[in-house]
């Protein structure tokens, strides 16, 4: 559907037919679209009518940069298509802070201009990159190096974007859980996994473990606990956390093939990780981590 938005947009925009409102805001939804896919998802065939895709779309945006004076009308009107239009322009500069320059731009729209789908996925993106340097969702026990108002600031954001339209309401949660999370507040944190089960949205990485429990400055915490339910199969338990004074699911056979099955037995130190089901614990893996 994406390749079809991306052929359409370009086709109609190359008959004149439209007026220029019309091609801004299907040039702003195409982007958005394309943005949206992550090339290491696709075949090589795919990945190239992709890349050609983003080369037509791409060559549209720089005439519809042109247009500035009435991007900056229509952003004036509330048009949601002309703030991201605008955030990207900002983006694709040179300037050493575009990413911090397109981010304003975003954070200073009204909110119903931040709950449309692409104006939202590109202010999540670009606040996470900014405050910490990676993208978002795209690497592997990845610990973060934010304090309580970092977390804070990461929930406000999160709050104001979940009743976004379109499809990216998982990734909204996951941040949202996250942040409860480091915040100490696990039944939310719980609720916010819970609703991305619930959404039944297909996932690809839904069990990778994205991020883990970190602390101010970056490192991974680490927790000690008890058995307290593990199947003979190994496959899943729970096991009492001492420094979350709560119960949190754990895979026996991540530990052990054979040990760490019967109530009350310590596991080792661990960590806690998070993927789109929620946290569990988590075997130390010493070897180096991006923080």
């Amino acid at each position: 559907p994406v390749d079809v938005i991306s052929w359409a947009t370009a086709a109609a925009i190359g008959t004149g037919a439209l007026n220029e409102d019309a091609s801004l805001r299907l040039l702003a939804e195409a982007r958005a679209s394309l943005d949206s896919i992550d090339p290491v998802d696709l075949s090589p065939r795919q990945r190239a009518t992709f890349d050609g895709r983003q080369a037509r779309i791409a060559g549209l945006m720089k005439d519809a940069n042109k247009e500035t004076e009435h991007l900056v009308a229509l952003m004036n009107n509330g048009d949601p298509a002309a703030y991201y239009l605008l955030a990207r322009m900002a983006l694709e500069s040179p300037e050493p802070d575009a990413k911090n320059v397109a981010l304003k731009v975003l954070l200073s729209a009204p909110t119903e201009v931040r709950r449309d789908w692409k104006c939202a996925r590109l202010l999540l993106d670009l606040f996470w990159e900014t405050k910490t340097g990676h993208r978002l969702l795209k690497g592997e026990r990845e610990s973060v190096a934010f304090g309580p108002a970092d977390w804070s600031e990461c929930l406000d954001l999160a709050d104001s974007l979940l009743d976004a339209d379109g499809f990216d309401y998982y990734r909204v949660a996951f941040v949202s859980g996250l942040a409860h999370f480091h915040l100490g507040s696990l039944r939310a944190a719980r609720d916010d996994f819970r609703n991305i089960e619930r959404s039944e949205l297909f996932i690809r990485s839904r069990v990778v473990s994205a991020y883990l429990a970190s602390d101010p400055a970056g490192e991974p915490r680490a927790y000690t606990g008890q058995v307290q339910y593990a199947s003979q199969d190994g496959r899943r338990g729970h096991v009492w956390v001492n420094q979350l004074q709560e119960n949190v699911d754990f895979i026996p056979l991540q530990f052990s093939p054979t040990r760490f099955r019967t109530k009350g037995e310590a596991l080792p130190e661990f960590h806690i990780a998070f993927n789109y089901r929620g946290f569990l614990a988590d075997p130390i893996r010493y070897r180096d981590r991006i923080r």
